[in-house]
């Protein structure tokens, strides 16, 4: 019984404003003197110097008004039915919301009834004119551009994206905001997508106050504390990075369709004012975006000539190292088999010696081998880039040592010869 009442009500309504339209065609035919399809073609025409995205936005404009007077239309002449259903919503919200924010909500939910009417069935040519308005296709397709190339270089610098635009941190990277925004492009209707918007900003809100309040308990739950609230100047750099993070396709689109098709009885107040900051933060990074990637790719840039740098000094140590050490190799060797032996040949010295530089030459290849080894070290070569010199002169030093130790052992070894031949001599007498 209530849905076949409800189903004529909407007939009487639809009644109602077909006999508006009627109306309305009588009153210009009398008041032009012509047809309803001449006065449309005269009033539609475009003007001398109009652009095209002009006509679109004009066209857009126009949806947006027929739905204000729609609107008006049932507040006027069904005002009792309305009526019954705000009663309703207070009675429903009456211990969460006060009576600003059911009213609030009492408008919103009636405009998207009427939108979801009106636009459900033409919202395809709709967005075309928002899109085709003020070009923002290609705004659209530079921010996705912007997005993908921030994204890319913050992971290859390994920072995160807050800390290229000075935002706050998040532990979360602001999961559910960037959650709510992505789901912003499957509404068809202005009013949802403000709903939505207003959603992700008060999302975006409570992560702030929600994680701040951790940091200050350090992990317990006391909600008795209340952080400071968050201004303008965090609010913006943090929405730059939701944006960022979010996998919006058509966010000047978006943000067109709220504010050019969007019914004046719901954007005012605190909406029109996340309208305006979104606007502020989509114009930064259409214009200052491929500025922020700049300084990204210098970084980028920086970092590979430190690397190639490090690379190279370390290689060239490691070099100086190898030669040092084979040279105290032969120098030992060398003496050592002259103590032993004094008839030694010259032509076993130089065989010595042509194995040694075999030996060297293997060396070499082993720590050409090496280098893939290395490159793994290059972050923790990077505190050495300043002690490479330091650590050759220590390496010198070292080398003495070894040299002098030699020579020590060389002195006890002769005194122990000598004690011997004493001892034999003694025996033999």
């Amino acid at each position: 019984m209530k849905l076949e009442k409800k189903n004529s009500m909407t007939e009487h309504i639809y009644e109602k404003v077909h006999e508006n339209a009627k109306d309305a065609k009588r009153f210009i035919r009398r008041k032009a003197r012509s047809t309803f399809k001449d006065w449309i073609e005269q009033e539609y025409a475009p003007s001398e110097n109009e652009t095209f995205s002009d006509t679109c936005s004009r066209h857009a404009d126009s949806v947006r008004f027929f739905i204000e007077c729609v609107y008006e239309m049932l507040t006027d002449e069904y005002s009792e039915i309305l009526d019954t259903y705000h009663i309703r919503l207070s009675d429903l919200y009456e211990n969460e919301r006060d009576s600003d924010n059911i009213d609030e909500l009492y408008v919103s939910t009636t405009v998207i009834a009427v939108e979801r009417r009106i636009l459900s069935p033409i919202f395809d040519y709709v967005e075309f004119f928002v899109t085709c308005t003020g070009e923002a296709y290609k705004i659209d397709a530079k921010v996705v551009e912007l997005r993908e190339n921030i994204r890319k270089f913050t992971k290859k610098l390994n920072i995160s994206i807050e800390e290229v635009f000075d935002a706050i941190e998040s532990e979360s990277n602001w999961k559910r905001p960037v959650e709510l925004l992505n789901t912003i492009e499957t509404l068809r209707q202005p009013a949802e997508m403000l709903s939505r918007l207003m959603a992700v900003m008060n999302a975006l809100t409570d992560t702030y106050e929600e994680e701040e309040r951790q940091r200050a308990t350090k992990g317990k739950d006391n909600l008795s504390f209340q952080p400071d609230p968050i201004g303008a100047d965090d609010f913006v750099p943090i929405l730059i990075a939701v944006i960022v993070r979010s996998n919006l396709k058509k966010a000047q689109t978006m943000l067109q369709m709220m504010s050019h098709v969007g019914s004046s009885y719901i954007t005012n107040g605190k909406t029109k004012y996340y309208l305006t900051m979104l606007e502020s933060v989509l114009y930064y990074l259409s214009t200052k975006g491929e500025e922020v990637v700049n300084d990204l790719k210098e970084k980028i840039d920086m970092k590979k000539k430190k690397k190639i740098g490090i690379k190279e000094s370390s290689f060239r140590l490691i070099r100086s190292i190898s030669n040092a050490s084979s040279y105290s190799s032969t120098n030992t060797s060398n003496t050592s088999n002259l103590n032993i032996n004094d008839r030694v040949s010259n032509s076993n010295f130089d065989e010595k010696r042509q194995g040694t530089s075999n030996n060297d030459s293997k060396k070499s290849s082993i720590l050409e081998n090496e280098m893939h080894f290395l490159s793994l070290l290059e972050d923790r070569l990077t505190t050495l880039n300043g002690n490479i010199c330091t650590a050759q002169s220590l390496f010198k030093i070292n080398q003495r040592s070894l040299l002098m130790m030699k020579n020590r052992g060389k002195g006890r070894s002769h005194r122990r010869n000598s004690t011997l031949n004493k001892l034999r001599s003694f025996l033999d007498d």
